[in-house]
Parts: structure tokens; C-alpha cells; sequence
């Protein structure tokens, strides 16, 4: 479970516009929940966050077709 989360954190390091606070992921069955808490900026309008969390969602399923479910919070 660690090397799946380490997975998650080097891909997310690809995204600058975005702090990522914390992440968890949570084997289900054969498939994986991935749950992501990230700080927005200020400056960040909600129509770019929202590009921003399909870009995320997408990579995540494209580098790994085990992530079922990816949910990120802001906080």
C-alpha cells in the first residue's frame, strides 16, 4: 500500500498549481480509493480548479487503472 501511495505523490508532483496536504489511499477489494486534500490558492478561480481536478483525476486513472475512486477536498 506505501508503493502505491508513493505512486500517487510523485505523480502528483506535477502539478504546481495545487498544495497537496494530504493523501490516503485505501485498498478496496482489488481496486483502489484514492482521497486527496489539497490548498488552493488564492488567486485560483473555481472554473480553473475544476480543469485542474479533471486533469488530476484523469492522470491518476491513466498511470494506473486500479484507482477507481479519486476524490479530492480542498481545504
Amino acid at each position: 500500500n506505501n508503493e502505491i501511495k508513493e505512486e500517487v505523490i510523485n505523480e502528483l508532483t506535477k502539478f504546481k498549481e495545487l498544495q497537496f496536504k494530504d493523501i490516503k489511499v485505501i485498498k478496496m477489494s482489488t481496486y483502489y480509493s484514492v482521497f486527496i486534500q489539497v490548498k488552493v490558492n488564492d488567486n485560483l478561480t473555481i472554473k480553473k480548479y475544476l480543469l485542474i481536478e479533471r486533469k488530476i483525476k484523469a492522470h491518476l486513472k491513466s498511470k494506473n487503472r486500479l484507482f477507481r475512486f479519486i476524490d479530492i477536498e480542498p481545504i
